[in-house]
């Protein structure tokens, strides 16, 4: 009867003040979690409508109560979106990354990819938090199965749905002969493995940059930067008067060119050349500094020396250029929407943009020439050459293309052998070459046979797991209509192609959002707090949008108690 929503355990004067009421409280708990209030707002927010003259009841004002109510509120969510996954058979992705708590424990975030009713453009959730007793593949692999068969999946449909697992680089996870990807395959061996595009696009830039000798020089010159600045609560205090957006960087995100977002990176580079001529007068001025003890000075004087070397400023320029190419790639491949096929594409154009750089200097590079001829860079002399040694611009543009096509254009990139590494490269060859098929563009190379694209087509649907014959129909209406509708019958394939994930920076946002809900008010929250905070941070609608009759339906069909029940200790 519960489940049929038809028993409510209500005392209320009637059943319409009990439901009015009951939904105030909840749309109170579903402000808390979706604007990351601490949850003993929950009393005083239900205070403040009190006074404002709002009938809030008697009964559900506690924080702890709140914390059951947000936790119904996201697993209703859950539910619902996951039940349409499962009765339209829907394909998924499973994404996976982890990372350390607070309490130092090893943390798992699964983030499922799915088009939910077969019509609209897949949507990316969080599906779980689950903290490991474990890090190994087994006991990895073991949470990923379990948290999919608790949510109402079974292994023969996962074996028809699932068909790509994606994550980082981290041996664990993609590991050749043991990793999480690996014993996933045993026992859904369709399932595609995916390394993220945007890690491996960090490690293509962190092996250039190990490559090429001259960056050492600039990677250490920031290095000592850092040091500098975060061990002296004067120098820090300093260097925010004189050049704050430096600052601000160098504090946001610490030591530079370790491995991190390309984005990251670029913004350090580019606050130095921005702020130059802020930081080269603090240089000067500290080094004259007579309240400063001598090796100090002499420090800040080396500082300023190499800053004002011409070659400094080329190779400054010179990476600026390349890594604004490279942070516009990252931000592009990060994209929501991003497909497979627009990332391949996206790929091979800034390749060639970043290749095109050896003959056609870009921007940055132009000033600092300027700067060379002149002796002068934003108003400040420059010595000289100076120690620093200039990078070779050519053998720094073409290490990073190597880099990137080594990297990039394969299905995982961490440390194999050379047989499997050629054997990835296949995988991925064969996938892009059988999604190319699907773009009205390819069939122009081929416009005499009518059968192009068809061998593709029925390889990519037995890979995913999608009726042959139906797909091979559409796709021929598809082409009969010369691309400009997409046939139902060819839809399932399209929903299906869309579903594989390029990159899982949803788990980045996801711990990005995570570091919103654990804050210093918040710190007690359990693994399932947060959670259920998650869920309804990342997938519920607005509070201002979000409808609650349904959810209080729900409990008090569970037999809760309204916020009007008589029973029960008031606050």
């Amino acid at each position: 009867m519960a489940k049929k929503e038809t028993l409510l355990n209500l005392n209320a004067k009637s059943e319409e003040a009990a439901f009015e009421t009951t939904a105030r409280v909840f749309q109170t708990a579903d402000y808390i979690a979706k604007t990351n209030r601490p949850l003993s707002d929950h009393e005083s927010l239900i205070d403040l409508q009190q006074i404002n003259g709002i009938e809030m009841g008697r009964l559900l004002h506690s924080r702890t109560v709140c914390v059951d109510i947000i936790n119904h509120i996201a697993t209703e969510m859950k539910k619902r979106i996951v039940n349409k996954i499962i009765d339209n058979k829907a394909k998924i992705t499973v994404l996976v990354d982890e990372s350390t708590t607070l309490t130092g424990n090893s943390t798992l975030i699964i983030f499922l990819k799915a088009g939910i009713d077969g019509i609209m453009r897949p949507l990316t959730f969080p599906l779980d938090l689950i903290e490991l007793q474990s890090t190994t593949a087994a006991a990895i692999k073991g949470e990923i199965l379990k948290c999919l068969l608790c949510c109402g999946f079974t292994k023969e449909l996962l074996l028809e749905v699932m068909i790509s697992f994606c994550s980082d680089s981290a041996n664990v996870m993609l590991g050749v002969k043991a990793g999480v990807g690996k014993l996933l395959q045993m026992d859904f061996p369709n399932v595609i493995l995916w390394h993220c595009l945007n890690h491996r696009l960090e490690l293509a830039v962190d092996e250039a940059l190990e490559v090429t000798g001259g960056t050492n020089d600039y990677k250490a010159f920031l290095d000592a930067l850092y040091s500098l600045y975060s061990q002296s609560p004067k120098n820090s205090h300093e260097l925010s008067a004189h050049a704050n957006e430096l600052h601000i960087v160098l504090k946001k995100i610490g030591k530079i060119f370790n491995l991190r977002w390309v984005a990251s990176t670029w913004t350090a580079v580019n606050a130095v050349w921005q702020t130059y001529p802020a930081l080269a007068k603090h240089f000067e001025t500290a080094s004259q500094d007579l309240s400063r003890v001598g090796s100090e000075c002499i420090k800040f004087q080396g500082l300023h020396s190499k800053l004002c070397s011409v070659n400094f400023i080329r190779n400054l320029s010179l990476m600026l250029d390349v890594l604004t190419q490279l942070k516009n790639l990252s931000e592009m491949l990060q994209e929501r929407d991003m497909t497979i096929p627009k990332a391949d594409n996206l790929m091979q154009i800034y390749i060639k943009r970043i290749e095109s750089l050896k003959t056609d200097p870009g921007i940055h590079s132009e000033e600092a020439q300027k700067a060379e001829q002149s002796m002068m860079f934003k108003n400040s002399k420059l010595n000289g050459a100076g120690k620093s040694p200039r990078i070779n611009s050519s053998q720094f543009i073409q290490a990073v293309i190597d880099n990137m096509r080594t990297k990039l254009f394969t299905t995982a990139s961490n440390k194999a052998d050379q047989s499997t590494r050629e054997e990835r490269a296949s995988n991925y060859k064969d996938l892009i070459n059988n999604l190319s098929v699907l773009n009205p563009e390819k069939w122009q190379e081929n416009p005499e046979n009518p059968h192009f694209g068809e061998k593709e087509i029925r390889a990519l649907a037995d890979q995913l797991r999608i009726n042959q014959q139906e797909t091979h129909l559409g796709f021929v209406e598809f082409k009969a209509s010369g691309g400009k509708n997409i046939p139902g019958k060819l839809k399932k394939l399209v929903l299906a192609v869309d579903t594989l994930a390029a990159s899982n920076t949803d788990c980045e946002r996801g711990f990005s959002a995570m570091n919103n809900i654990i804050t210093v008010k918040r710190i007690v929250l359990t693994t399932r707090h947060v959670a259920d905070l998650l869920f309804i941070s990342c997938v519920g609608p607005p509070y201002t949008q979000w409808i609650p009759m349904p959810y209080v339906k729900l409990w008090l069909g569970k037999g809760r108690r309204a916020a009007h029940s008589s029973r029960g200790m008031a606050r």
